[in-house]
């Protein structure tokens, strides 16, 4: 489940202490939109960025974007 919180006027305090992340999941420019992942049924959270470009086919790329967390969740444990 992915959830854009980039443009929420008062987005949510613990969302405000995470760091986000400098540049984009999928191809390394700028952050310009911020994401929230969580997977079903686990307490984790992931804050993601994408590029505007990228941004705009989230929704295509939704199953991309869930493998490159999952393999970025994977190489961190």
């Amino acid at each position: 489940m992915s959830i854009d919180l980039s443009k929420a006027a008062n987005p949510p305090a613990w969302l405000e202490k995470q760091p986000i992340p400098p540049t984009c999941l999928l191809c390394g420019a700028p952050t310009e939109y911020i994401g929230v992942w969580k997977r079903s049924g686990r307490r984790l959270v992931t804050v993601y960025g994408l590029c505007r470009s990228c941004a705009r086919r989230a929704d295509e790329q939704i199953d991309r974007i869930e493998r490159v967390i999952a393999a970025e969740l994977a190489r961190l444990n």
